[in-house]
């Protein structure tokens, strides 16, 4: 008991500035939070244009291998900085998943295009998820394994759900 009353007696003159302190570091970390989830919806943002971008290329007559192929470099060109490092390595696993993806329909090299046209207008009437599926579907009725880019997005979207980002569907 003594020993307590001694404790509280010398730490009693802190008590103040540390609630200050740690009162003024709040705000930081909130806006630093904050930071990091607009970082990562600019980053979804952005990664969601690439592929109405693909759309376009396909609908102006590009193959589905050059479609997909500038879909990763672009992919790849996407400033990661400002992202957790946690999501950062999520983003460029989902990349790698997608060059894999490219690298399957380069020795497949398959020319119709109209499960890819269907599932990529998914994405642009704010149904993405029948989109994937219609892409993923046509790609693997390629015989292409898309397994690794659909974990990889699930991957990311926990990543992104766990610094409070909001990436929508």
């Amino acid at each position: 008991m003594i020993l307590s009353q001694t404790a509280s007696k010398v730490m009693a003159p802190f008590r103040l500035p540390t609630i200050l302190l740690l009162a003024s570091l709040l705000p930081s970390c909130i806006l630093f939070q904050s930071r990091e989830s607009r970082a990562i919806e600019s980053i979804i943002s952005e990664d969601r244009e690439l592929y109405r971008e693909a759309q376009e290329a396909i609908e102006d007559g590009a193959t589905e291998e050059e479609a997909l192929s500038t879909l990763v470099q672009r992919m790849r060109q996407i400033d990661l900085r400002g992202a957790p490092p946690d999501f950062r390595q999520a983003y460029v696993n989902h990349i790698h998943a997608w060059d894999a993806v490219v690298r399957q329909v380069r020795k497949r090299n398959e020319g119709n295009l109209s499960a890819l046209f269907i599932g990529l207008l998914g994405l642009f009437v704010g149904q993405p998820g029948i989109a994937v599926q219609a892409f993923t579907f046509r790609l693997s009725e390629q015989g292409i394994n898309m397994d690794s880019v659909q974990s990889t997005w699930q991957k990311l979207e926990l990543v992104a759900a766990k610094h409070g980002a909001n990436i929508g569907d």
